[in-house]
């Protein structure tokens, strides 16, 4: 489930390499969502759950808000891409080209509090994309993008 209450500003799109497609849903809820759960995962855990088993091949963060920028990865070749109405732009974070590529994705959320007083709604900062990789020489490299939330 989401960890704040405000709706999402961007949702994301997960492709498989078999053509599968998992959405994020508005509320992010995990499809084996337990109402009576102490605790429950967000959707991205349908991602973690599917990729046991099958590559991802793409994951896209689309804005729901006005549904004019896109952000997106793919894993097979390492490809950033940005789009928007003003342009479009594509580009690699790689010095040398990595294997073994997994998603990173998480919401960087923040929380104002005061002495005191009582904590505020917690809101998404920004949202962090990209992905881990193997070198030449067998070391992980993390290549992330900042969205502002």
């Amino acid at each position: 489930m989401s960890t704040t209450t405000q709706s999402l500003k961007y949702l994301w799109t997960a492709v498989f390499d078999d053509g599968r497609v998992i959405e994020q849903p508005a509320d992010d809820r995990y499809s084996k969502h337990l109402d009576t759960a102490e605790w429950n995962p967000s959707a991205f855990r349908d991602v973690l759950d599917y990729s046991e088993e099958h590559n991802l091949a793409t994951f896209v963060l689309k804005d729901v808000t006005d549904g004019y920028a896109e952000y997106g990865i793919d894993l097979g070749d390492g490809m950033f891409w940005t789009w928007n109405p003003e342009g479009s732009l594509e580009f690699s974070l790689e010095d040398e080209p990595l294997t073994e590529r997994k998603i990173i994705f998480f919401r960087e959320m923040y929380q104002q509090q005061e002495l005191g007083k009582e904590a505020g709604e917690p809101f998404v900062n920004r949202y962090v994309i990209g992905y881990e990789g193997k070198d030449s020489k067998g070391k992980v490299q993390k290549k992330v993008i900042y969205i502002n939330g």
